[in-house]
């Protein structure tokens, strides 16, 4: 399929219930790495259900052997990733969410999710899914839409435009080397992954696109090739930072799960709190709406959002003049604002 479309299918960013025989059976798609063919579709993330019959570990990950009465799949979750130290036991039913990768023309699944499943009618109900699911959706082909067929090459060539502007030269002058490579990588990921798709440092640490971009910032810096453990210990410090910036989130509250945050949403919710508070008074309002008081009512929504994330949003969208200050205040993160259309 071609790269301008390969994203279009809802498969390629849905968890898809398959059977372990299904998973075995994948065709990597030539040119891409962890993509496969199923049907006529392009997938990446899986959800199976099965019975674990092997248990093995190791410093950095736990290998569970699954079994579903189609096939046996080994299933890598890394320890940087769970939420309990409690090794799952033999015979447990357990659900999974996870990547489908190659490793050593051995096909596995990179785990980001699981769960032990007591009711033993849930196996029964994924296979009745499963069977629905490719009766109903998945032996039906992805059809592109005429409009979209009809605008290929400009898809194709904005692409070519957008690929060619290196993200790493898009960033404030006023950006540190390690700053700017920070913004360059969480850009790979908003492009990559889903606003949805749990991230760990792993995952980051093994993409190619984010390793060649981390080595290039070694390279320029020390003016020699770097060792693969400086560049996942670089990554992992990008990983580190952003996470303390709050660009990427926890998604559990235990340090299990982590996503990209979602700044969109979050410049939404900002508009939404001056615009409502604005109309909610009885008279008008001139002098805006205070930031202490934005941000208070954003971190009561964002519970695990930093103050310099709130704070760097506000800043952006004064700069985009998506919102403007009444008041200026006295201090930096004070002063009043306003809605440009209200």
């Amino acid at each position: 399929m071609d790269s301008a479309i390969l994203g279009l299918d809802p498969l390629m960013w849905t968890n898809v219930k398959l059977f372990i025989k299904d998973v075995l059976d994948l065709v990597p798609l030539p040119g891409y790495t962890d993509i496969y063919c199923f049907e006529d579709h392009n997938i990446r993330n899986v959800e199976l259900c099965g019975i674990v019959v092997a248990v093995e570990q190791n410093l950095t990950m736990m290998i569970y052997t699954v079994d579903d009465g189609t096939g046996t799949l080994t299933c890598i979750w890394w320890k940087d990733t769970i939420d309990t130290e409690e090794t799952i036991s033999l015979g447990s039913c357990v659900r999974i969410l996870g990547l489908v990768c190659t490793f050593k023309d051995e096909r596995k699944v990179k785990v980001f999710d699981l769960d032990v499943i007591s009711d033993p009618n849930w196996e029964l109900l994924h296979t009745l899914q499963v069977l629905a699911l490719r009766r109903d959706h998945y032996n039906k082909p992805f059809d592109i839409s005429s409009k979209v067929q009809q605008n290929i090459d400009t898809l194709k060539q904005e692409m070519k435009t957008r690929k060619a502007i290196a993200p790493i030269t898009t960033h404030s002058p006023y950006l540190n080397e390690k700053q700017v490579l920070q913004q360059s990588v969480l850009e790979l990921i908003r492009q990559k992954f889903s606003a949805t798709t749990p991230l760990t440092v792993k995952e980051l640490q093994f993409d190619d696109d984010i390793y060649e971009l981390a080595q290039q910032h070694i390279e320029q810096s020390e003016g020699q090739a770097p060792t693969r453990s400086q560049v996942l210990s670089l990554i992992c410090d990008i990983f580190n930072a952003s996470k303390k910036e709050g660009y990427i989130i926890n998604t559990t509250g235990n340090g299990g799960s982590y996503k990209l945050f979602d700044t969109h949403e979050l410049e939404q919710e900002i508009m939404d709190i001056i615009r409502n508070t604005i109309n909610d008074q009885t008279t008008p309002n001139l002098g805006g709406v205070s930031h202490k008081y934005i941000y208070s009512m954003i971190q009561y929504k964002y519970k695990r959002q930093t103050k310099a994330m709130i704070n760097n949003c506000i800043h952006s969208m004064v700069e985009r003049s998506l919102i403007y200050k009444t008041d200026q205040g006295t201090d930096k993160g004070t002063g009043s604002y306003m809605i440009l259309d209200d």
